[in-house]
């Protein structure tokens, strides 16, 4: 028998698990970092690129091991962080391969094998299995009061649209498809990041050709579009399809449409 006393109404205001991919170079380590002006804010590295910000930061990961570590401490130590940076889930892949290939190689009593050989996409599934682990232990933060940020690079890969049959290039996180899909859909919000460019045709006859123009802005695309995957669940926040790449003011409006 149900009670039910269980049953939720209203809005459930809860931390935000935030995903922001784009080209290199564009700004969003800079961007998470920008939290930290609203809530105190913490990194783990798993690449170099965030010794240059004024953060508070883990010594960079070089094992899947040292992140759980990380992810650990921040779950049973008393502190007063409020958002966690995974810098980056791109480089994190790599240390989540290097790791099934050492235990697979440990089970077959191989002396070493690359993650590439294991066969029959065990490897993809014990990865997969890994980035579980890895949402897992973000949710427990977040049952903790802390927000999540996953940072992560961009790259271009073929879509194919059932509907229409046809196929494009789209701009994805650049992880195995079996991690970032899971990543994708448990995320809050989804975030692509790129340079405001644009397209034009110049001179005439065989002598025309496009040329790309830059505006010099940064932009965060809050919403899927054919030419890349962005979502947003909090309609709270009022996000336009196009924001300014400004970490500042998207952190103070979460702080002041979720009361964080």
């Amino acid at each position: 028998m149900i009670d039910p006393s269980i049953i939720q109404t209203g809005i459930q205001t809860k931390p935000l698990r935030v995903l922001i991919y784009g080209v290199p170079g564009c700004g969003k380590s800079t961007w998470a970092a920008a939290a930290n002006n609203s809530l105190k804010t913490i990194f783990i590295p798993t690449e170099d690129g965030c010794d240059e910000l004024d953060v508070a930061k883990f010594p960079k990961a070089k094992t899947w091991a040292e992140v759980l570590d990380y992810l650990a401490y921040l779950y049973e130590a008393e502190h007063d962080y409020k958002v966690v940076v995974l810098d980056s889930i791109t480089a994190t892949e790599q240390l989540i391969r290097n790791i099934v290939a050492k235990e697979y190689a440990a089970e077959e009593n191989e002396p070493e094998i690359t993650f590439e050989k294991i066969p029959w996409g065990k490897g993809y599934k014990r990865a997969a299995e890994k980035v579980q682990t890895l949402m897992n232990a973000c949710d427990a933060l977040r049952n903790k009061g802390m927000q999540t940020i996953l940072i992560g690079h961009s790259g271009i890969k073929p879509f194919h649209d059932i509907c229409s049959a046809d196929q494009w290039d789209q701009y994805k996180l650049s992880c195995h498809e079996q991690i970032a899909s899971p990543i994708i859909a448990w995320a809050d919000c989804v975030f692509f990041v790129n340079y405001d460019r644009t397209a034009a045709s110049v001179g005439e006859g065989f002598k025309k050709r496009t040329i790309g123009r830059d505006a010099g802005r940064r932009i965060m695309f809050t919403e899927c579009r054919a030419t890349h995957e962005a979502k947003c669940r909090v309609s709270r926040l009022e996000l336009k399809e196009k924001e300014e790449l400004n970490g500042r003011a998207f952190w103070e409006r979460v702080c002041q449409k979720m009361n964080f």
